[in-house]
């Protein structure tokens, strides 16, 4: 693990249900922002179509208590809002300014300024 809470090395092979690892250490630029990073992965990872707009995101996950693999964790730092995608139920894979795509514990967010203030399983646009 690095000094910033990331993991540079990949999970083992086989763990989890995605292939986050083809995602990791892609420039933040590849995708623009978080959101668009999420929109990508829920589209070739799962399979999902979701519109690239917040209001119409919001259609598409409900809130639920604790996240599962693929679900979107929302998160605050400071006045910014940030998403990422739940990997393995303790891993967020998230697109950050100035450090691209990572994959940080859950539980080490916090050191990077992250607070989690949700987690959103997917709903198949039927909310």
């Amino acid at each position: 693990m690095s000094h910033d809470g990331t993991v540079r090395n990949p999970l083992p092979s086989g763990m989890g249900r995605f292939n986050y690892q083809q995602y990791l250490g892609k420039p933040f630029s590849a995708y623009g922002n978080c959101l668009n990073f999420f929109i990508v992965v829920q589209k070739e990872e799962f399979n999902r179509d979701i519109p690239n707009t917040p209001g119409e995101i919001s259609k598409y996950f409900e809130p639920t208590e604790t996240g599962a693999e693929g679900d979107l964790l929302l998160m605050k730092n400071g006045h910014r809002l940030h998403v990422g995608i739940m990997v393995q139920d303790k891993y967020c894979l998230h697109n950050f300014e100035n450090l691209g795509v990572i994959l940080t514990p859950i539980k080490r967010l916090k050191e990077m300024g992250l607070i989690v203030t949700r987690y959103y399983k997917y709903s198949n646009g039927h909310i």
